[in-house]
């Protein structure tokens, strides 16, 4: 049986389009630039494997059974508290404290709209639906998540309303019945090449414009 970690190398293997240098990689999996990093996620997804560190790294998740990162541990009690902290220590100290937002930030993220998903049904009366959805999915199938927040530094003195060069600025140009299309830009998405999933949203308040 394959191991988590190598579950999730050859989950990449997606047809995503990453960029390096002006060329694109095809296959990052075999690509001399991201050894480094894949092994070592690797390595980290492998502990939900090890029996000798499984139960510190991760819980059983009510729906499947297999043991999930305690990232999407939705806490009840100090202990819960306590034991999330532990497991990202334990991911911290593996990669010596070097490697930033190994997806518990955003991963912390996704549980807690999970965790609050009904205050939000003012705002959005489907949200807890596709919220748990999405919470269950990320959870059971250790999506790998990152943040993409930023806006582009062009003039810092305006605000994303008033910026002169607005397709530099991400924004909603078309609602259909599938979505809605985007146009602009966001930045620092850590971990790009690697994540299943972007959290994109405002990180500041905005104005209606």
């Amino acid at each position: 049986m394959t191991g988590l970690g190598e579950q999730f190398i050859k989950s990449l293997q997606d047809g995503r389009a990453v960029w390096l240098d002006g060329e694109r990689v095809d296959k990052i999996a075999g690509h001399p630039a991201f050894q480094g990093t894949l092994n070592t996620l690797k390595r980290l997804f492998d502990t939900l494997d090890d029996p000798k560190i499984q139960e510190h790294v991760g819980f059983r998740s009510p729906k499947t059974g297999a043991y999930v990162h305690y990232a999407y541990l939705l806490p009840s009690s100090a202990e819960d508290l306590k034991r999330r902290t532990r497991a990202f220590e334990i991911w911290g100290r593996m990669t010596h404290g070097v490697m930033s937002r190994l997806s518990e930030y955003a991963r912390s993220l996704v549980t807690g709209w999970y965790a609050a998903r009904k205050r939000y049904q003012a705002f959005d009366p489907r949200f807890a639906e596709k919220i748990e959805k999405y919470y269950e999915e990320a959870r059971d199938h250790h999506r790998f998540v990152t943040t993409v927040l930023l806006d582009p530094q062009i003039d810092r003195s305006k605000g994303p309303s008033a910026q002169t060069d607005r397709d530099n600025v991400l924004r909603i140009v078309k609602k259909t019945r599938d979505g809605v299309i985007l146009r602009g830009d966001k930045m620092i998405a850590t971990a790009a090449p690697y994540a299943h999933d972007f959290l994109v949203y405002p990180f500041h308040r905005i104005h209606d414009g």
